[in-house]
């Protein structure tokens, strides 16, 4: 190795250790609960938090659960079940009513009566991204499915985003990300989303597709490269 390639692989190895100390321990319990990881495997990156033998693995887990409680086809969501819909996906802590008990939240939220990210610190952040939802749905009722995206940097460790993808009544497909970004199609994400360098794993087309062996089908982006699993 160079010594311009050697002062790049510290200065990653370095940023690695800005992770949370709880992604790093998960990545350990990653590498040694699966036997595919293998030193080779971990060589294929400089930065373990792009590798895709690292990231995928932990990607893969909320995309099942995704898949077998929710599936791949659009729920119906208006009103308050959208915004709770979308707050709980974009892991917003819900704002309860003062005096109720749990029983009478469960009821008036299940009747659609209740939004818990009406108000409190989160509701700004939740109404962002109903708005556009809203927008392009092109009314109040809209047709969602919620795709789980990890994200994975030195920074942060992985981490889990929701993106939205809205079926219009034509049966075109448009994406509206955690802070709100609208896009035409999956391509258009892909390419122009926001978030910093890093690495993405994500449903393959925008899809929550199930594999013979019960996975669901992913893909990998890292410093620019492309990879289907």
């Amino acid at each position: 190795m160079s010594p311009r390639a050697s002062a790049v692989a510290a200065e990653r190895r370095e940023g690695a250790d800005k992770a949370p100390l709880a992604a790093r321990i998960d990545a350990l319990a990653t590498i040694r609960m699966n036997p595919a990881i293998t030193a080779d495997a971990l060589r294929q990156a400089d930065d373990p938090w792009t590798n895709r033998a690292i990231v995928e693995p932990q990607a893969q887990a909320p995309a099942q659960r995704f898949l077998f409680a929710r599936g791949d086809t659009p729920q119906h969501l208006r009103g308050t079940d959208l915004d709770n819909t979308v707050g709980f996906a974009m892991g917003m802590p819900p704002a309860l009513p003062p005096g109720t008990s749990f029983a009478q939240v469960q009821a008036a939220v299940s009747r659609g009566e209740l939004s818990l990210y009406g108000s409190g610190e989160h509701a700004a952040a939740v109404r962002v991204v109903t708005d556009q939802i809203r927008a392009v749905a092109g009314g109040d009722a809209a047709r969602v499915t919620v795709l789980p995206v990890t994200y994975s940097s030195a920074d942060t460790g992985p981490v889990r985003l929701p993106l939205f993808r809205v079926t219009g009544a034509d049966g075109r497909e448009r994406f509206v990300d955690n802070i709100g970004r609208a896009y035409d199609n999956f391509d258009d994400w892909r390419e122009n989303n926001q978030l910093p360098p890093g690495s993405m794993a994500y449903p393959s087309g925008g899809h929550l597709i199930a594999r013979p062996d019960g996975t669901v089908a992913l893909e990998h982006d890292a410093d620019g490269s492309r990879c289907h699993g």
